[in-house]
Formats: structure tokens, sequence, C-alpha cells
């Protein structure tokens, strides 16, 4: 059994071929049962399902085993071996440059893809973080707006605070005050320096039996 180096040129299909295969002139390749529903009626000409170009049933298209005895090519002449060897190699090259194509659009489908997923996944997030921020940028916000707030009332408790102070103080002084100002302290204070002034004048003035002798 050969290695699967070529797959069905059918539409979607691409199954590998690894026994046998429909063969069209044009290079193109196809499994026994895409190529079976193509091929296998009474057409004389019919067009290629890769490329539909027109092709002659009876020397155009051949279902061909992969796997062939080596003495197929044994009993021809040289030349038409190299001419087979030719074909031979035209058609791997084909195959191998249309694999090539095929894979190249698989992954250029995927990384298309994968760009689609990843920007729109990255349009998602954006818009998320987006609102995350507008939210976080409400609450600050909010949160000066209470600073503000609450700076205004203690403005107004302070200046109520001082305010009830100096009323305190004024009380104070103007208690004190009147009680330094009653009349019974002023005289009895005046009586007593009195007291003490005369007292003192006696003792200064006062008879002394030292005085009169």
């Amino acid at each position: 059994m050969s290695d699967p180096f070529m797959s069905c040129n059918f539409k979607n299909c691409k199954a590998p071929l690894t026994r046998f295969a429909w063969i069209t002139r044009c290079s193109h390749v196809f499994c026994e049962e895409h190529g079976d529903q193509h091929f296998m009626n009474n057409a004389t000409r019919v067009k290629c399902p890769a490329c539909n170009e027109i092709n002659n049933k009876e020397t155009d298209i051949i279902k061909n085993n992969l796997n062939p005895s080596d003495l197929i090519v044994s009993c021809v002449r040289p030349e038409k071996a190299m001419e087979y060897a030719a074909y031979a190699c035209r058609l791997w090259s084909y195959q191998m440059q249309m694999k090539r194509k095929y894979n190249t659009e698989i992954l250029t489908q995927k990384y298309e893809r994968l760009i689609l997923e990843g920007t729109s996944q990255l349009q998602t997030e954006n818009r998320d973080l987006k609102k995350y921020l507008s939210e976080i940028d409400n609450r600050l916000k909010k949160v000066n707006e209470e600073l503000i707030r609450t700076r205004q009332k203690l403005r107004k408790y302070k200046a109520a605070y001082e305010a009830m102070c100096s009323s305190k103080q004024k009380g104070y002084f103007q208690k004190n005050t009147r009680e330094f100002l009653k009349p019974e302290l002023i005289f009895g204070r005046e009586n007593n320096i009195r007291d003490d002034t005369s007292l003192k004048e006696d003792e200064y003035f006062g008879d002394s039996p030292l005085s009169f002798h």
C-alpha cells in the first residue's frame, strides 16, 4: 500500500488515496466513491469535478491501482517508461502544489478565524474595561462629593465649636467681673485697708512710754 501523498480533489472530500483512484488528463485525482458517482455513466465526454475541463472518458480518464506491480512497466520500451515516469512526476508535482495550496487556505482560514475571534474578544474586553473604568469614575465622583460635604460639615462644626468656646470664655469673664465688683466686697476691702492703715499709724504715731520720758 502506497503512502497517502494524494487526496481526493472532489470538493470538501480530501480523502487520502491509498488503493485505487480515478485520474484525469488534467492531473486531478478522485476517490473511488466520488469517481464512480461522477464518471460511471453513459456519457463519452465529462467535465472534471475539480476544474470543469472536458475529458474524453476513453482516453483522458482512468481508474488506476495506486499499488501496481513492477512488472507492469517491465515490458514497455524505455522511452515509454520514461514517458510514464514523466507524467507520474507531473501528476505528483501538481498534487503537491494543490496540497500546499489547500493547506495554505486552511491555515489562512484558521488564522483569519483566530484573528476574528481575538478581535471580537479584545473588543468585548475593551467594552468591559471601559464600563469598569466608567463605574470607578462614577464612584470616585461620589466619593469626592461626599468628601466635599464632609469638609463643609466639619467647617460648620469647627465654627460652632469656636463660637461656643468664645461664648463660654466671655460668660466666665463677665461672671468673675460681676463677683469682683460686688459692693460688699469692695467696701469690705476698703475697711480692711483703712483698719490696716490706722493700725500702722497708731503703731507709728501712738503714745509710747519711751516718747515722753
